[in-house]
Protein backbone atom coordinates (compact mmCIF):
# COMPACT_ATOMS: atom_id res chain seq x y z
CA UNK A 1 0.00 0.00 0.00
CA UNK A 2 1.32 3.32 -0.85
CA UNK A 3 1.78 6.62 1.48
CA UNK A 4 -0.35 9.49 0.52
CA UNK A 5 1.24 12.58 1.10
CA UNK A 6 -0.68 16.17 0.49
CA UNK A 7 -3.13 14.62 -1.66
CA UNK A 8 -0.84 14.20 -4.51
CA UNK A 9 1.74 11.34 -5.01
CA UNK A 10 0.97 9.83 -8.08
CA UNK A 11 3.32 10.10 -11.37
CA UNK A 12 1.18 11.40 -13.48
CA UNK A 13 2.16 10.86 -17.47
CA UNK A 14 0.91 9.80 -20.78
CA UNK A 15 1.17 7.57 -23.76
CA UNK A 16 1.77 9.56 -27.02
CA UNK A 17 1.29 8.24 -30.85
CA UNK A 18 1.79 11.43 -33.72
CA UNK A 19 -1.00 12.90 -34.20
CA UNK A 20 -2.54 12.74 -37.82
CA UNK A 21 -1.69 15.22 -40.78
CA UNK A 22 1.35 16.91 -39.04
CA UNK A 23 4.43 14.94 -40.08
CA UNK A 24 5.65 14.71 -36.42
CA UNK A 25 8.44 12.28 -35.64
CA UNK A 26 7.66 10.32 -32.48
CA UNK A 27 10.10 12.28 -30.65
CA UNK A 28 8.70 15.48 -31.86
CA UNK A 29 4.52 14.35 -30.86
CA UNK A 30 6.13 13.70 -26.88
CA UNK A 31 7.82 16.88 -27.17
CA UNK A 32 4.72 18.77 -28.27
CA UNK A 33 2.53 16.64 -25.81
CA UNK A 34 4.47 18.69 -23.01
CA UNK A 35 4.22 21.87 -25.08
CA UNK A 36 0.13 21.61 -25.60
CA UNK A 37 0.21 20.59 -22.13
CA UNK A 38 2.08 23.46 -20.26
CA UNK A 39 4.05 21.06 -18.50
CA UNK A 40 6.77 17.81 -18.87
CA UNK A 41 4.84 14.34 -18.34
CA UNK A 42 6.54 12.79 -15.54
CA UNK A 43 6.06 9.01 -17.07
CA UNK A 44 5.77 8.38 -20.64
CA UNK A 45 4.20 5.06 -21.53
CA UNK A 46 5.27 2.90 -24.59
CA UNK A 47 4.59 -0.53 -25.99
CA UNK A 48 6.47 -2.94 -28.39
CA UNK A 49 5.14 -5.46 -30.56
CA UNK A 50 7.83 -7.96 -30.06
CA UNK A 51 10.98 -8.57 -28.07
CA UNK A 52 13.33 -6.00 -28.00
CA UNK A 53 17.13 -7.02 -27.37
CA UNK A 54 18.06 -3.56 -24.91
CA UNK A 55 15.60 -1.18 -23.66
CA UNK A 56 17.05 1.62 -26.06
CA UNK A 57 15.88 -0.46 -29.22
CA UNK A 58 12.99 -1.67 -30.18
CA UNK A 59 11.55 -4.85 -32.08
CA UNK A 60 10.35 -3.27 -35.33
CA UNK A 61 9.61 0.31 -36.49
CA UNK A 62 5.80 0.52 -34.97
CA UNK A 63 7.36 0.14 -31.29
CA UNK A 64 8.16 2.78 -29.16
CA UNK A 65 10.91 3.03 -26.86
CA UNK A 66 10.93 4.88 -23.98
CA UNK A 67 14.74 6.06 -24.39
CA UNK A 68 12.99 8.84 -26.10
CA UNK A 69 14.87 12.29 -25.10
CA UNK A 70 13.80 13.84 -21.88
CA UNK A 71 13.97 10.11 -20.23
CA UNK A 72 16.93 10.10 -18.38
CA UNK A 73 14.83 12.23 -15.61
CA UNK A 74 11.17 11.13 -16.57
CA UNK A 75 9.87 7.79 -15.37
CA UNK A 76 8.95 5.48 -17.83
CA UNK A 77 6.28 2.36 -18.29
CA UNK A 78 7.05 -0.33 -20.74
CA UNK A 79 5.11 -3.05 -22.43
CA UNK A 80 6.35 -5.87 -24.18
CA UNK A 81 5.44 -9.14 -26.18
CA UNK A 82 8.35 -11.63 -25.85
CA UNK A 83 7.24 -15.04 -27.03
CA UNK A 84 4.75 -16.53 -24.53
CA UNK A 85 5.27 -20.21 -24.17
CA UNK A 86 9.55 -19.17 -24.37
CA UNK A 87 9.18 -16.99 -21.38
CA UNK A 88 7.57 -19.58 -19.74
CA UNK A 89 9.64 -22.65 -20.27
CA UNK A 90 12.91 -20.44 -19.19
CA UNK A 91 14.15 -20.04 -22.81
CA UNK A 92 13.96 -16.16 -22.40
CA UNK A 93 16.12 -16.03 -19.03
CA UNK A 94 19.44 -14.63 -20.97
CA UNK A 95 16.88 -12.03 -23.18
CA UNK A 96 15.58 -10.63 -20.16
CA UNK A 97 18.45 -10.37 -18.01
CA UNK A 98 20.56 -8.73 -20.64
CA UNK A 99 17.44 -6.59 -21.44
CA UNK A 100 18.02 -5.40 -17.69
CA UNK A 101 20.58 -4.59 -17.40
CA UNK A 102 20.73 -2.64 -20.53
CA UNK A 103 19.02 -0.29 -18.47
CA UNK A 104 20.90 2.57 -17.72
CA UNK A 105 20.54 3.32 -13.66
CA UNK A 106 19.15 6.89 -13.13
CA UNK A 107 17.92 6.72 -10.00
CA UNK A 108 14.37 7.25 -11.79
CA UNK A 109 11.08 4.75 -11.90
CA UNK A 110 11.36 2.03 -14.71
CA UNK A 111 7.68 -0.04 -14.56
CA UNK A 112 7.77 -2.77 -16.90
CA UNK A 113 5.18 -5.25 -17.99
CA UNK A 114 4.94 -7.86 -20.68
CA UNK A 115 1.78 -8.95 -22.51
CA UNK A 116 -0.79 -6.14 -20.72
CA UNK A 117 -4.03 -6.76 -21.02
CA UNK A 118 -4.04 -10.81 -21.23
CA UNK A 119 -7.81 -11.19 -21.35
CA UNK A 120 -8.62 -10.68 -24.94
CA UNK A 121 -5.48 -12.85 -25.63
CA UNK A 122 -6.66 -15.49 -23.64
CA UNK A 123 -10.46 -15.16 -25.61
CA UNK A 124 -8.54 -15.23 -28.97
CA UNK A 125 -6.39 -18.08 -28.35
CA UNK A 126 -2.94 -15.93 -28.65
CA UNK A 127 -1.90 -18.12 -25.20
CA UNK A 128 -3.39 -20.00 -22.46
CA UNK A 129 -4.49 -18.28 -19.23
CA UNK A 130 -1.83 -20.61 -17.53
CA UNK A 131 1.16 -19.88 -20.18
CA UNK A 132 0.21 -16.24 -19.56
CA UNK A 133 0.56 -16.23 -15.87
CA UNK A 134 4.06 -18.78 -16.04
CA UNK A 135 5.69 -16.08 -18.61
CA UNK A 136 4.88 -13.45 -16.20
CA UNK A 137 6.08 -14.77 -13.27
CA UNK A 138 8.83 -15.99 -14.97
CA UNK A 139 9.79 -12.16 -16.03
CA UNK A 140 8.92 -11.33 -12.77
CA UNK A 141 11.21 -13.59 -10.93
CA UNK A 142 14.12 -12.25 -12.94
CA UNK A 143 13.57 -8.74 -12.56
CA UNK A 144 13.84 -9.65 -8.61
CA UNK A 145 16.89 -11.37 -9.23
CA UNK A 146 18.52 -9.11 -11.09
CA UNK A 147 17.98 -6.90 -8.82
CA UNK A 148 17.90 -3.08 -10.76
CA UNK A 149 17.52 -0.03 -8.44
CA UNK A 150 15.10 1.77 -10.83
CA UNK A 151 12.99 -1.66 -11.89
CA UNK A 152 9.61 -2.33 -10.90
CA UNK A 153 7.49 -5.45 -12.47
CA UNK A 154 3.40 -5.64 -12.32
CA UNK A 155 0.84 -6.74 -14.64
CA UNK A 156 -1.54 -5.13 -16.63
CA UNK A 157 -5.45 -6.09 -16.70
CA UNK A 158 -8.21 -4.16 -19.04
CA UNK A 159 -11.42 -2.80 -16.91
CA UNK A 160 -13.79 -3.53 -14.64
CA UNK A 161 -15.61 -4.91 -17.44
CA UNK A 162 -13.23 -8.19 -17.82
CA UNK A 163 -13.75 -8.95 -14.04
CA UNK A 164 -16.55 -10.40 -14.81
CA UNK A 165 -16.64 -11.29 -18.91
CA UNK A 166 -17.26 -15.12 -19.77
CA UNK A 167 -14.25 -17.93 -19.20
CA UNK A 168 -11.16 -15.20 -20.32
CA UNK A 169 -12.63 -12.90 -17.33
CA UNK A 170 -9.45 -11.77 -14.58
CA UNK A 171 -10.63 -14.01 -12.03
CA UNK A 172 -10.71 -17.01 -14.52
CA UNK A 173 -7.18 -15.78 -15.40
CA UNK A 174 -5.73 -15.67 -11.79
CA UNK A 175 -7.07 -19.12 -11.55
CA UNK A 176 -5.94 -21.50 -13.63
CA UNK A 177 -3.05 -22.62 -12.08
CA UNK A 178 -1.08 -22.30 -8.88
CA UNK A 179 1.55 -19.90 -9.95
CA UNK A 180 2.24 -17.22 -7.16
CA UNK A 181 2.39 -13.79 -9.74
CA UNK A 182 1.61 -11.38 -7.48
CA UNK A 183 4.62 -12.78 -5.23
CA UNK A 184 6.74 -10.84 -7.53
CA UNK A 185 4.67 -7.97 -8.78
CA UNK A 186 5.39 -4.85 -7.50
CA UNK A 187 2.50 -3.10 -8.38
CA UNK A 188 -0.70 -4.75 -10.55
CA UNK A 189 -1.83 -2.29 -13.89
CA UNK A 190 -5.33 -1.71 -15.15
CA UNK A 191 -6.28 0.30 -18.17
CA UNK A 192 -9.50 1.70 -17.29
CA UNK A 193 -11.65 4.08 -19.78
CA UNK A 194 -14.57 6.17 -19.64
CA UNK A 195 -16.10 3.94 -21.88
CA UNK A 196 -19.63 5.39 -22.11
CA UNK A 197 -17.97 8.06 -23.83
CA UNK A 198 -17.25 6.38 -26.84
CA UNK A 199 -20.93 6.02 -28.18
CA UNK A 200 -21.10 9.41 -27.29
CA UNK A 201 -23.25 9.67 -23.75
CA UNK A 202 -21.84 11.76 -20.99
CA UNK A 203 -23.74 11.45 -17.99
CA UNK A 204 -21.24 12.80 -15.55
CA UNK A 205 -23.92 11.84 -12.36
CA UNK A 206 -23.55 7.97 -13.26
CA UNK A 207 -20.07 7.52 -15.70
CA UNK A 208 -17.83 8.57 -13.17
CA UNK A 209 -14.58 7.38 -12.27
CA UNK A 210 -15.91 5.62 -9.27
CA UNK A 211 -18.62 3.80 -11.85
CA UNK A 212 -15.04 2.55 -13.81
CA UNK A 213 -12.40 2.38 -11.38
CA UNK A 214 -14.72 1.03 -7.46
CA UNK A 215 -14.95 -2.91 -8.86
CA UNK A 216 -11.12 -2.60 -9.73
CA UNK A 217 -10.56 -1.32 -6.11
CA UNK A 218 -12.72 -3.98 -4.09
CA UNK A 219 -11.58 -6.74 -6.67
CA UNK A 220 -7.86 -5.75 -5.58
CA UNK A 221 -8.92 -5.33 -2.19
CA UNK A 222 -9.57 -8.96 -1.87
CA UNK A 223 -7.03 -10.64 -3.81
CA UNK A 224 -3.91 -8.45 -3.46
CA UNK A 225 -4.60 -6.33 -0.61
CA UNK A 226 -0.83 -5.90 -0.25
CA UNK A 227 0.02 -4.21 -3.68
CA UNK A 228 -0.27 -0.79 -4.71
CA UNK A 229 -2.25 -0.52 -8.05
CA UNK A 230 -1.48 1.90 -11.16
CA UNK A 231 -3.11 2.86 -14.37
CA UNK A 232 -1.75 2.40 -17.56
CA UNK A 233 -3.72 3.66 -19.60
CA UNK A 234 -7.33 5.76 -19.04
CA UNK A 235 -8.81 8.31 -21.86
CA UNK A 236 -12.41 10.07 -22.53
CA UNK A 237 -13.70 11.07 -26.04
CA UNK A 238 -15.51 14.02 -25.14
CA UNK A 239 -19.06 15.27 -25.55
CA UNK A 240 -18.81 18.07 -28.01
CA UNK A 241 -21.47 19.96 -26.48
CA UNK A 242 -19.92 20.65 -22.81
CA UNK A 243 -15.70 22.17 -23.27
CA UNK A 244 -15.18 21.36 -19.99
CA UNK A 245 -16.37 17.26 -20.39
CA UNK A 246 -12.97 16.06 -20.32
CA UNK A 247 -11.36 18.39 -17.67
CA UNK A 248 -13.96 17.51 -15.87
CA UNK A 249 -13.43 13.78 -15.77
CA UNK A 250 -9.49 14.22 -15.87
CA UNK A 251 -9.99 15.78 -12.46
CA UNK A 252 -12.37 13.31 -11.38
CA UNK A 253 -10.01 10.29 -12.04
CA UNK A 254 -7.21 12.62 -10.31
CA UNK A 255 -8.78 12.81 -7.19
CA UNK A 256 -9.79 9.07 -6.96
CA UNK A 257 -6.17 7.76 -8.02
CA UNK A 258 -4.93 10.04 -5.04
CA UNK A 259 -7.41 9.17 -2.69
CA UNK A 260 -7.01 5.11 -4.17
CA UNK A 261 -3.33 5.77 -3.42
CA UNK A 262 -2.07 4.75 -6.91
CA UNK A 263 1.23 4.53 -7.85
CA UNK A 264 0.76 6.09 -11.98
CA UNK A 265 -1.95 7.12 -13.89
CA UNK A 266 -1.02 7.95 -18.23
CA UNK A 267 -3.49 9.29 -20.74
CA UNK A 268 -3.81 8.03 -23.50
CA UNK A 269 -3.32 10.52 -25.90
CA UNK A 270 -3.48 8.34 -28.78
CA UNK A 271 -6.06 6.68 -31.10
CA UNK A 272 -6.43 2.99 -31.94
CA UNK A 273 -9.96 2.16 -32.42
CA UNK A 274 -11.38 5.15 -31.02
CA UNK A 275 -10.20 8.84 -30.69
CA UNK A 276 -8.95 8.95 -27.18
CA UNK A 277 -7.04 12.18 -28.27
CA UNK A 278 -6.27 14.58 -25.54
CA UNK A 279 -5.32 17.37 -27.68
CA UNK A 280 -7.22 16.96 -30.78
CA UNK A 281 -11.20 16.41 -31.63
CA UNK A 282 -13.28 17.12 -33.87
CA UNK A 283 -15.38 19.51 -31.35
CA UNK A 284 -13.32 22.75 -30.53
CA UNK A 285 -10.17 23.66 -30.01
CA UNK A 286 -11.28 25.60 -26.80
CA UNK A 287 -11.91 21.83 -25.40
CA UNK A 288 -8.92 20.79 -26.58
CA UNK A 289 -6.78 23.58 -24.47
CA UNK A 290 -8.87 22.83 -21.34
CA UNK A 291 -8.11 19.17 -21.47
CA UNK A 292 -4.42 20.04 -22.07
CA UNK A 293 -4.45 22.21 -19.67
CA UNK A 294 -5.92 20.05 -16.88
CA UNK A 295 -3.92 17.41 -17.50
CA UNK A 296 -0.77 19.09 -17.81
CA UNK A 297 -1.49 20.52 -14.08
CA UNK A 298 -1.13 17.19 -13.08
CA UNK A 299 2.19 16.77 -14.31
CA UNK A 300 3.04 19.53 -11.44
CA UNK A 301 1.85 17.53 -7.84
CA UNK A 302 5.00 15.17 -7.61
CA UNK A 303 7.45 17.67 -8.27
CA UNK A 304 10.11 18.51 -10.70
CA UNK A 305 12.43 15.74 -10.42
CA UNK A 306 11.74 11.92 -8.93
CA UNK A 307 14.05 9.32 -7.79
CA UNK A 308 13.33 6.19 -6.68
CA UNK A 309 15.50 4.66 -3.83
CA UNK A 310 15.03 1.24 -2.09
CA UNK A 311 16.26 1.36 2.00
CA UNK A 312 16.68 -0.44 4.83
CA UNK A 313 15.00 0.81 7.95
CA UNK A 314 14.73 -0.29 11.90
CA UNK A 315 11.52 0.21 13.39
CA UNK A 316 11.83 1.29 17.09
CA UNK A 317 9.03 -0.97 19.69
CA UNK A 318 6.26 1.23 17.76
CA UNK A 319 6.72 0.58 14.43
CA UNK A 320 8.17 3.92 13.74
CA UNK A 321 11.39 4.38 11.36
CA UNK A 322 13.26 7.23 10.15
CA UNK A 323 15.61 7.67 6.35
CA UNK A 324 17.58 10.89 6.37
CA UNK A 325 18.13 11.12 2.05
CA UNK A 326 21.76 12.97 1.26
CA UNK A 327 19.44 15.11 -1.35
CA UNK A 328 16.40 17.55 0.13
CA UNK A 329 12.87 16.75 -1.58
CA UNK A 330 9.98 18.20 -1.26
CA UNK A 331 7.22 15.05 -1.43
CA UNK A 332 7.85 11.30 -0.61
CA UNK A 333 5.36 7.80 -2.10
CA UNK A 334 6.50 5.01 0.36
CA UNK A 335 5.57 1.62 -0.22
CA UNK A 336 6.22 -1.36 1.30
CA UNK A 337 8.93 -3.83 -0.55
CA UNK A 338 7.27 -7.16 -0.78
CA UNK A 339 7.35 -9.79 -0.47
CA UNK A 340 8.32 -9.80 3.45
CA UNK A 341 8.66 -13.06 5.62
CA UNK A 342 6.91 -13.89 9.13
CA UNK A 343 5.68 -11.47 11.46
CA UNK A 344 7.60 -8.98 9.46
CA UNK A 345 5.27 -8.90 6.48
CA UNK A 346 4.77 -5.36 5.65
CA UNK A 347 1.49 -4.47 4.35
CA UNK A 348 1.27 -0.78 4.72
CA UNK A 349 3.48 2.25 4.79
CA UNK A 350 3.03 5.56 5.92
CA UNK A 351 5.34 8.59 5.32
CA UNK A 352 6.26 12.08 5.56
CA UNK A 353 8.45 14.43 5.44
CA UNK A 354 9.17 15.72 8.69
CA UNK A 355 12.49 17.55 8.08
CA UNK A 356 15.02 18.42 5.51
CA UNK A 357 16.07 15.55 3.99
CA UNK A 358 14.28 13.46 6.32
CA UNK A 359 11.68 11.05 5.94
CA UNK A 360 9.65 9.52 9.05
CA UNK A 361 7.24 6.69 9.45
CA UNK A 362 5.68 3.91 10.46
CA UNK A 363 5.12 0.13 9.16
CA UNK A 364 2.00 -2.35 10.11
CA UNK A 365 0.51 -5.38 9.26
CA UNK A 366 -2.34 -7.12 9.98
CA UNK A 367 -1.52 -7.30 13.75
CA UNK A 368 -0.29 -4.19 14.43
CA UNK A 369 2.84 -2.12 13.90
CA UNK A 370 6.18 -3.94 12.70
CA UNK A 371 8.70 -3.41 15.66
CA UNK A 372 12.05 -3.90 16.17
CA UNK A 373 12.82 -5.27 12.56
CA UNK A 374 14.98 -4.51 9.74
CA UNK A 375 12.82 -4.25 7.08
CA UNK A 376 12.87 -2.61 2.87
CA UNK A 377 11.10 0.23 1.74
CA UNK A 378 10.94 1.58 -1.19
CA UNK A 379 10.85 5.64 -1.46
CA UNK A 380 10.38 7.75 -4.71
CA UNK A 381 11.62 11.03 -3.92
CA UNK A 382 10.29 14.26 -5.78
Amino acid sequence: MVQQLNGANVIYGAAVTPYPGTGRTYAQEVAQHNVDCGHEMKMLRTYDSGRPLYWTTRSGSSSTIPATPGWETRASWHSMKPDAEDMAAGALDAWATAYLNSIPITGVPRFLTIWHEPESKVRDGVFTASTWKNACYRFGQIVRSVGHPDVTYGPIFASKFTLTNATYHVPAIMASNSTPLFSVSDFVGWNPYHEASSFGTYNPALYTPEYYFDDINAWMNSNAPDIPMAFGETGFVPNPSDVNARADWLNAVATWVETHQLLACCYFDASVSTPWWLRRTAASTALDAASATCWGEKYTRLGNTMRMVTVNVITDGNGYFTYLDPLDFTNVVASANQPQGGTNNVQAISARKSAAKTVTGRATNVAGAVTNATITINLILG
